[in-house]
């Protein structure tokens, strides 16, 4: 009656290859708070003892090591530190003398030394933003010393004592320097008390200028003083220079009468800075902005879409045609592919696409960072002269919040019909613009449905119900549970289905039997139906607060000086004036946030991606 054996699903839901090979992923998540370099190194110390327990044809290889990646950031924004800290005492030791730079480098690394301290007690890791707020605050953390130094040096020069002039120097300045700080650090709050990705991403960039440069003006004014007085102790005053006015140089005499043009016309000044301000404002729009760019990790991915409905094989067929050509280019290390669904999260700021057969991803690494632009621009070539079949959309590793598109318009209102016609509309736009890439909307393409039409009257005479025709086209086809298997602790479906020659062909339904419990007999299935009918459906439907929302999304040109800000300014009036019909709305959304990314389903980023290939 029937052939009973064991075996794979015949639809798998994922795919995975690593270089051509079939894989399987394993991820590995880090606990927080600990030292990522530290447990990675334990881990490939566990994996090199179990080498000899793995089997023959089984390759251990990873797509993304985060404590690798960690440690090459870190090396990289060390060294970037320390020839800061030395570019910034070399610059001192010229303009100010060996003592006094001796001394402003000193109060420079005590500086960092108690930031690094208020680091640890705010457990506010070694990372690659938190590195490089100290990058960015090494040139005001000498501000509030060199002020003090300088204020010390000229009182010793017109005859006070260290302590005098110390004095002297301390109480006139620590309160505008105090204000001045305060305005240095207010100029990065608004990044550190966003409340959206930027704040959650960054939050770490405020923190890090906020303790730096508080502790650069309490330093200034008290430890700055002491070591002045043991440096400079010994130190005399140039014979003929004792008393006289140090500002009474050439420098500080045409400092002085250029300030003083500029008090006794009031006017002018304040008219000349508002239009420097004005050009100063209309100048950076001129300049590419980008709060976020592309991580230096020599990686970059591609999303391929094929039409809504095609089956995973086909669509891992294809990926393996793409995957052939990128193999066979000299820069690239690895490749990844996975059809189906994205990969797991490997980083935060990866977000891996929801699972439907016709999506797929290939993850590529290449030998240097220097030569990923050239293959990414050739590759994007051969696809559109050889696939111009898919929509696909090429990506880098972002340093911040990454998934969906940078430019989103969402469509909210009720019909499915009328949505797709204004997302028409939307989409034609963006085509028009030569800016705008990667067009696509999140309901993907209505797919055909052949639905029976049951007749239920003449199906009552022969004991037939809906459900009992609904077990025979999936028995059919697709195949039914019909029991589990137990083998162990595992369960396996048991699946009843017709034989391969009889399940091929769709027109084998014309020939179907159905057994009638009335009749005790098997009649034809054509006596319980009135033909079949053909349509489209949705099989995508996205809904926000319970309405149904339709999304369209686009790029800007990843290998050009395009940016999502200037693309959107010039597409928002265009689609703005699409006129929409009553009930239905047009919102501009971002990416999703990190905050968002941690509700979701995928939780936890895995920091270490092994794959396991045969």
């Amino acid at each position: 009656m029937a052939e009973i054996k064991r075996g794979f699903i015949e639809v798998p839901s994922n795919i995975i290859t690593y270089n051509g090979d079939v894989a399987l992923n394993v991820g590995i998540s880090f606990a927080t708070g600990v030292n990522v370099v530290e447990v990675g190194d334990r881990l490939y110390r566990r994996l090199a003892e179990l080498k000899f327990q793995q089997p023959v044809g089984i390759e251990i290889n990873e797509v993304y090591s985060q404590p690798k990646e960690v440690d090459k950031s870190v090396r990289g924004f060390v060294v970037s530190l320390g020839q800061a800290v030395a570019i910034v005492i070399i610059v001192l030791l010229f303009f100010m003398g060996l003592r006094s730079g001796l001394l402003i480098g000193l109060i420079l690394l005590l500086t960092v030394l108690g930031t690094f301290i208020f680091m640890q007690y705010m457990a506010i890791d070694l990372q690659r933003i938190s590195l490089g707020a100290l990058v960015i605050a090494l040139g005001m953390l000498v501000d509030n010393a060199i002020v003090v130094v300088e204020g010390i040096l000229i009182g010793t020069q017109k005859g006070r004592t260290r302590l005098q002039a110390a004095t002297d120097i301390v109480t006139q300045t620590k309160w505008p320097l105090l204000g001045a700080t305060v305005i240095a650090v207010t100029a990065f709050a608004p990044i550190g008390l966003s409340e959206d990705s930027t704040g959650e991403y960054c939050g770490t960039l405020f923190s890090v200028l906020l303790i730096s440069l508080m502790l650069s003006w309490f330093t200034a004014i008290s430890l700055t003083p002491f070591f002045a007085d043991i440096f400079f102790r010994g130190q005399k005053v140039k014979e003929g220079e004792e008393g006289k006015d140090p500002y009474n140089g050439f420098i500080f005499v045409m400092y002085r009468k250029f300030l003083e043009f500029c008090m006794h016309r009031a006017w002018l000044t304040v008219v000349v800075l508002v239009a420097a301000l004005v050009a100063a404002l209309y100048g950076f729009t001129q300049v590419k902005q980008s709060f976020f760019p592309a991580s230096t990790t020599p990686m970059f991915q591609v999303d391929v879409w094929l039409p809504e409905g095609t089956d995973i094989r086909a669509t891992n067929t294809k990926l393996k045609a793409i995957e052939t050509w990128i193999a066979d280019q000299p820069e690239t290390d690895h490749i990844t592919t996975t059809a189906g669904k994205g990969l797991q999260r490997f980083m935060l700021t990866y977000a891996p696409e929801k699972s439907y057969a016709a999506y797929g991803e290939i993850t590529t690494r290449v030998h240097n960072y220097e030569e990923l632009n050239s293959l990414m621009e050739r590759f994007r070539e051969y696809l559109d002269a050889t696939f111009p079949e898919i929509n696909y959309k090429l990506k880098q590793i972002e340093l911040g919040p990454g998934g969906g598109a940078k430019i989103e318009a969402r469509i909210i209102g009720s019909d499915p019909t009328v949505l797709r016609g204004i997302a028409s509309q939307v989409m034609d736009i963006m085509y028009a613009d030569p800016g705008a890439y990667n067009i696509r909307h999140d309901w993907r393409e209505r797919t055909q449905v052949l639905e029976p039409i049951f007749n239920e009257s003449q199906a009552r005479r022969y004991g037939i119900t809906k459900s009992d025709i609904d077990d025979v086209l999936m028995m059919s086809f697709s195949g039914k549970n019909v029991g589990l298997y137990r083998d162990g602790t595992t369960l396996m479906p048991i699946v009843a289905r017709l034989p391969d020659e009889e399940r091929v062909d769709i027109r084998n339904i014309e020939g179907m039997m159905i057994w009638s419990p009335a009749l005790s007999e098997f009649i034809p299935f054509q006596q319980v139906t009135q033909g079949y009918d053909t349509r489209w459906e949705d099989p995508i439907i996205v809904r926000k607060n319970r309405k149904r929302m339709l999304t369209i999304m686009a790029d800007p040109d990843l290998l050009g000086e395009e940016t999502a800000a200037t693309l959107q300014k010039r597409l928002q009036p265009q689609v703005e004036a699409i006129e929409l019909p009553p009930g239905y709305s047009l919102e501009w959304g971002a990416s999703m946030s990190l905050q968002a990314m941690r509700r979701s389903r995928y939780s936890r980023p895995c920091r270490l991606a092994i794959y396991l290939c045969s």
